[in-house]
């Protein structure tokens, strides 16, 4: 079964967001971690 060209740009689009989301994610955690402890 051939998988539409479309369909194959939604998927591969969707796995670069979640990468982004998850670095963003990340990096928010760390800054806040960072921020906090300088706070203290």
């Amino acid at each position: 079964m051939e998988i539409p060209k479309e369909l194959k740009r939604k998927a591969r689009s969707r796995e670069q967001f979640a990468q982004i989301f998850s670095y963003a994610t990340l990096t928010l955690i760390k800054k806040i971690g960072f921020l906090s402890r300088k706070l203290r």
